[in-house]
């Protein structure tokens, strides 16, 4: 007689009757091995869903995991054999990228998803003063990890804290006193942003 090769993971008996006797035969499933595709995956920084599809033998069961607190699981967690896993991806609310990833069937899928575009704005965009010296305050809105710079040519404005900075922040000056009967406008960039400053004489 002759056995075929089991193509699952399962083991299996089979009967055959010789001479009115029973002869029976055990063999063994075939040992299970997993290959998961795709095995990477990119994203941009917007939120989405991916699948991943697993191959293997009959029987053979498998367990998906992550351990990332933007990629969630939406599926079972659990399969035997063929199938498939969804997930999730948040959306990122930072400009740096990040990667995590997928444990399944002891197979990791790679996740990676970039940063959001950079975009400030500033507040307040202007402000009028007397002919006496003063101070002032402009707050930077902005995503974690996006870096930011002052520019200041005029000299009777002095940025006094933080002329650069990364994620939101804020900006401190002082107004220098008015030197004559002329009223006078200055325009200081913080993070690409126009801040402009009237003064009286």
């Amino acid at each position: 007689y002759t056995v075929f090769s089991n193509g699952t993971a399962l083991a299996r008996s089979g009967v055959m009757m010789i001479a009115g006797r029973s002869f029976t035969v055990n063999q063994d499933g075939a040992a299970c091995s997993f290959v998961i595709a795709p095995a990477s995956r990119s994203y941009s920084f917007v939120a989405t869903n991916g699948s991943v599809n697993v191959t293997s033998l009959v029987g053979c069961a498998w367990t998906a995991l992550t351990t990332n607190t933007w990629i969630t699981i939406t599926s079972s967690s659990n399969g035997s054999g063929n199938g498939s896993v969804s997930y999730t991806v948040a959306s990122n609310a930072t400009s740096v990228s990040r990667t995590g990833g997928l444990t399944i069937a002891g197979q990791d899928l790679m996740v990676t998803q970039s940063g959001a575009p950079c975009t400030f704005s500033i507040s307040p965009t202007n402000r009028s003063y007397g002919a006496g010296a003063t101070n002032g305050t402009v707050t930077v809105t902005t995503l974690d990890g996006c870096p930011w710079g002052t520019v200041n040519t005029n000299n009777w404005i002095t940025l006094t804290t933080n002329t650069n900075g990364n994620g939101a922040g804020t900006v401190d000056f002082s107004v220098a006193d008015s030197p004559t009967a002329f009223a006078r406008t200055g325009v200081v960039m913080i993070a690409n942003q126009p801040f402009t400053v009237s003064q009286a004489g």
